[in-house]
């Protein structure tokens, strides 16, 4: 769904998953990507941030946050992930 731009639908069905199991990686980095391609900047950050709360060493949810502070300018925090992750 997400492919095909049909970002609410994907939203509500991501929502009841994560209603059912808040800490479902899948879903959350699933839900940072639809923001991110909305360009919801914010909300894809804490959706990643959420997902290294909850697993701090998950590699992917670094490279993403990552991604999004460079999409955001913060060229500093993006390196610092980037690094993060590749450790």
């Amino acid at each position: 769904l997400r492919q095909q731009k049909q970002f609410e639908k994907s939203e509500e069905i991501i929502n009841s998953v994560l209603k059912e199991d808040p800490k479902n990686n899948s879903a959350l980095i699933e839900l940072g990507h639809i923001y991110e391609d909305q360009g919801q900047l914010d909300e894809a950050l804490k959706k990643y941030q959420q997902v290294l709360k909850n697993y701090p060493k998950h590699i992917s949810a670094t490279l993403y946050l990552g991604n999004v502070y460079r999409r955001r300018g913060d060229i500093d925090s993006a390196i610092k992930y980037v690094s993060k992750a590749s450790e």
